[in-house]
């Protein structure tokens, strides 16, 4: 940026830069926004003194909103722990497909935003309002529960259209001003309830069009506690989902595990058969019951995590798929869970249930997600249990440092190397400078040092570093696309991916598919790049018509609605694009008919 001020000069989030004079956005001048009134809101839009604006990724533009109802002065974010909205003096506006969109009927002076919203007059689910819901005594319960001082509603979302329906639950005895979740964290799966009576379990259709609360039978509201996966209990009994666990004494019942538990009288699996309640006891030869307990290790603290060693003042234990096996000749005293599967004492390591044979115990030292890699004062080695056997193979690699050797995201290092290890090894990265070398931007895909990018253990040939950007799998430079490790010999002009989960992209020579269905683990040099048949489609507009959660085989542009069939586009006949909406990967309707692959 040869007109830059350098002693003014700075970089800011999202690839902007300003100085004292400028703007710049990915290494453009943007002559049209004042650099001393600039503010980035979000990844979306910012503004300045006179505008505001909306940008892209992987779009070289800024585009000014043209809405001449905005008041620049008071327009802001406002945002929570679920959703984001903008507002002024005088509007609500949230961000859309087709950028920054006015809220009508929302007032600003009262709303109060979260997942469900609600103002002096209305209640909304993100920015529908909810017709019958009064804002009066509304309370959200839960991401799909809510009620107001009248009723209880069961909010069933159609992910496919954006839309919500608002289906009134009969009480039958519910007391609906006391009535709230066990856990009071609506952004936590709920699946219990109670009001100062009862307590209720609840389940949704296979459909998701209905919710049902089942009452849970002489259950006690306030002692009534989660104790795991669906285990819960109160001041008398332990229940599963709505039914009361029979066989187990309460006073002395611990959970251990989502399937483990033990009372006074054993130790027990725990076993859900087509709904009914399974206790099957456990016999193990020469088990202390009441000093039988799990060893918790690093961050495995809550009462979801799988525990896999237990002990008691006798032996130590591994637990995996419901089997216990004693660990033979473990130092009870002196053993240490160092990972679910790792194990040391003072003399020995121990492998799952299994001793470490040759392996040396005082410089044993494993490492976080280790994929099965360890090392001692001898070297590096890694575990290979695929058969059912354990074998440890010596990873044969020169000059690893093991004093430095660590875990880095993806990949090891030493003082020395980075190493990157899949199925097929461990290997070095060559010419990869360790001292530089990390992530590249927020997606564990590419990394980079001083010198080069890489995809996994290969480097990108030919890359301009200072130009590089990437999403997904995808990166451009300033002249090339690539995908993986793979330089697609196509330009980056006008690059836009239309969709990352069927790998289809858009550059200024038209639209792609990316075929790596055979591509093997060790590399991406056997992908096909196959062009889609896309005549008279307008590129610049051309997008897919995705759902929250998936993509579609529906595309749109400014003049029309596609299905696409294999390598190809078909303009979808007759179609109403103002109320076409995409129902699922190959259904969709509009105001006038529904469309079953474009047809």
């Amino acid at each position: 940026m040869k007109s830059a001020d350098n002693k003014t000069f700075g970089s800011m989030k999202n690839s902007f830069a300003k100085d004292k004079n400028n703007v710049y956005y990915r290494g453009r001048k943007i002559d049209f926004i004042s650099s001393d009134k600039f503010q980035i809101l979000d990844e979306y839009f910012a503004k300045d003194d006179k505008n505001s604006y909306q940008y892209f990724d992987f779009n070289p533009n800024i585009e000014i909103i043209k809405n001449s109802d905005i008041d620049i002065d008071t327009f802001d974010i406002y945002k929570n722990k679920m959703v984001t909205f903008y507002a002024d003096k005088n509007n609500v506006y949230y961000h859309s497909d087709e950028g920054l969109k006015k809220w009508e009927g929302a007032d600003p002076e009262t709303l109060v935003i979260d997942l469900f919203s609600r103002d002096k007059n209305s209640v909304y689910y993100l920015t529908k309002k909810l017709d019958g819901v009064s804002p009066e005594g509304f309370e959200i319960i839960a991401y799909n529960l809510i009620k107001d001082n009248k009723n209880l509603y069961y909010i069933q979302e159609n992910n496919e259209n954006d839309d919500v329906k608002v289906i009134v639950l009969e009480l039958k005895g519910i007391d609906l001003k006391t009535f709230e979740g066990v856990i009071k964290d609506y952004l936590v799966e709920n699946l219990y309830y109670k009001d100062k009576n009862n307590v209720y379990y609840s389940y949704i259709d296979s459909d998701e069009s209905m919710i049902y609360l089942k009452k849970i039978d002489n259950a006690d509201p306030e002692t009534f506690t989660l104790i795991g996966n669906e285990i819960t209990g109160d001041k008398n009994n332990i229940y599963y989902k709505d039914q009361k666990i029979k066989g187990i004494d309460r006073k002395s019942f611990k959970k251990f595990d989502y399937d483990f538990i033990k009372d006074k009288n054993g130790i027990y699996n725990f076993e859900n058969e087509n709904d009914n309640i399974v206790i099957k006891p456990l016999k193990i030869e020469d088990l202390d019951l009441d000093s039988f307990d799990m060893i918790i290790y690093g961050p495995r603290r809550t009462v979801n995590d799988d525990i896999n060693f237990y002990r008691d003042k006798k032996s130590i234990y591994y637990r995996e798929y419901g089997v216990i096996k004693r660990i033979n000749g473990a130092n009870t005293e002196l053993f240490e869970a160092l990972d679910e599967k790792f194990s040391t004492d003072e003399s020995n390591v121990y492998y799952k249930e299994k001793k470490l044979s040759g392996i040396d115990a005082d410089s044993f030292k494993t490492f976080e997600g280790n994929k099965g890699i360890f090392a001692d004062k001898n070297g590096l080695y890694i575990i290979n249990d695929k058969n059912k056997k354990t074998d440890i193979i010596k990873i044969e690699i020169k000059n690893v440092d093991l004093k430095s050797f660590e875990r880095f995201e993806n990949y090891f290092r030493d003082k020395n190397n980075v190493y990157y290890v899949d199925d097929n090894g461990m290997r070095v990265l060559n010419d990869a400078d360790v001292k530089t070398f990390e992530r590249f931007q927020q997606e564990y895909t590419f990394y980079k040092d001083k010198n080069n990018i890489y995809y996994e253990d290969k480097k990108l040939e030919g890359v301009d570093r200072k130009t590089f950007e990437s999403t997904s799998l995808f990166g451009k430079d300033k002249s090339n696309i690539y995908y993986k490790n793979k330089k697609l010999g196509l330009t980056s002009k006008n690059f836009q991916i239309i969709s990352d989960i069927e790998n289809i992209f858009k550059n200024a020579e038209g639209i792609h598919l990316i075929n790596d269905e055979d591509v093997k683990e060790t590399g991406a040099e056997n992908i096909k790049i196959v062009p889609m048949e896309s005549k008279n489609v307008d590129l610049k507009t051309f997008e897919n018509l995705s759902t929250p959660i998936f993509s579609t085989n529906y595309y749109k542009d400014k003049n029309n609605i596609y299905y696409r069939d294999g390598n190809k586009f078909i303009k979808v006949e007759n179609v109403d694009t103002e109320s076409f909406k995409v129902i699922d990967n190959d259904n969709a309707e509009d105001k006038n008919r529904k469309y079953f692959k474009g047809k």
